[in-house]
């Protein structure tokens, strides 16, 4: 589901990436965490933990990137672990503007 959100705001995309121990979800670190993101004007971007200063990690499993929305329209991004925890996961965010 898409989040609507307005032009010139940095919103903070979190994501916990768990492995299923004896059953039950356990926060676990990916070896690698990348974020990607496809700009309304076709324009795509890339930014991997330990690569880029813009994603940060706030604990066992847990990452965030502060994205500037600069463009009006639609924005998806889709962050993946690769390695000891592999998962995707995916947002689309609505961008609008009051002028």
């Amino acid at each position: 589901m898409a989040v609507t959100k307005m032009l010139g705001q940095e919103v903070q995309l979190q994501v916990t990436f768990y492995t299923m121990r004896t059953g039950l979800p356990v926060p676990a670190d990916p070896t690698t965490i990348t974020f990607r993101y496809h700009r309304p004007d076709s324009t795509t971007g890339v930014a991997t933990f330990g690569v880029d200063t813009t994603v940060v990690r706030d604990g066992i499993g847990s990452y965030h990137l502060d994205l500037l929305l600069d463009a009006v329209g639609l924005w998806t991004v889709r962050v993946t672990g690769t390695g000891t925890v592999t998962a995707p996961a995916e947002q689309q965010i609505i961008v609008t503007s009051l002028y």
